[in-house]
């Protein structure tokens, strides 16, 4: 048993980029195997459970069972959710907030299971589930870091730290291990721009990424690699940076604030300059 529910969600302009929202429910027989709900409350039906997380801004899974009505929001920090079908005979329900341009034709498909559950917040930021082992599973940053979802649906967690002494760029990739996560690639322009505007009193900051130049037998290229471990898209290297060829000076890679004479982010740069920010990343494992 599935079902989808529809509504239009009308906002005002100043709220969301766009006047109006559409979203769906997206119900069937499933179960929370992981997870904290952000509020319980009593419900005499599922219908009314499903309504209420459809109304509630932030919500957006809704888990129902003997009149107990459970939302989780996407605002969760550091936790893992995970969803998987049940047999109708546990009388369990869940339903999925889902945007309606992931929904074929704006009709029920055959099965739901095919379905990507997705929902974009008021404030555009995008959160989507992903579905491995059979169940499908979220997981939002620690509190104060920015969540990245990539395309090849890796889910990396970012935050740009000030510097705090003159150092070169292998004391924030220190700063950084001492942390327990890495001086971060970049995959997309929305992370670089993310990076570049980044303001610490009002001002922006040169900022060193997890990027090392990588030359065949150390002749003068502009080839550079992700030093990350889990970077493995170069849209934001090929098309947005400033790289030279001087194989042994500017082997690093760092973001720079907007410059007059060029459209770059991305520049290489001498590894042994001091006063710049650092970007440390981790991936969310499912």
């Amino acid at each position: 048993m599935w079902s989808i529910f529809l509504l239009p969600l009308f906002v005002m302009n100043f709220l969301v980029h766009q006047a109006q929202c559409q979203v769906k429910m997206v119900l069937f027989y499933g179960t929370i195997v992981t997870g904290i709900a952000t509020n319980v409350t009593s419900s005499k039906s599922v219908g009314d459970c499903r309504n209420g997380c459809f109304e509630d801004e932030h919500c957006f899974l809704m888990y129902f069972r003997v009149e107990k009505c459970y939302f989780h929001s996407y605002l969760n920090t550091g936790q893992l959710i995970s969803v998987v079908e049940v047999h109708k005979s546990q009388w369990a329900y869940v339903a999925f907030k889902t945007d309606i341009s992931n929904i074929p034709n704006n009709t029920c498909p055959e099965s739901y299971k095919d379905l990507k559950f997705s929902v974009t917040s008021f404030s555009g930021e995008k959160y989507s589930w992903i579905k491995t082992s059979g169940q499908w599973k979220f997981a939002n940053c620690r509190t104060g870091w920015k969540r990245f979802e990539r395309k090849d649906e890796t889910v990396v967690c970012m935050k740009v730290f000030p510097c705090i002494s003159i150092e070169p760029q292998s004391a924030a990739i220190t700063r950084c291990v001492e942390q327990n996560v890495t001086l971060t690639g970049i995959a997309s322009l929305d992370e670089a721009k993310w990076v570049q505007e980044y303001k610490i009193s009002n001002k922006t900051y040169p900022a060193w990424i997890g990027g090392a130049r990588d030359c065949p037998e150390d002749s003068p290229c502009t080839i550079f690699k992700w030093t990350d471990g889990y970077t493995n898209l170069y849209d934001a290297l090929n098309n947005n940076a400033q790289l030279t060829e001087r194989t042994g000076f500017d082997n690093c890679l760092a973001i720079l604030p907007p410059r007059n004479n060029t459209d770059a982010i991305i520049f290489s740069q001498p590894c042994g300059y001091s006063g710049f920010n650092y970007v440390c990343g981790y991936k969310i494992e499912f």
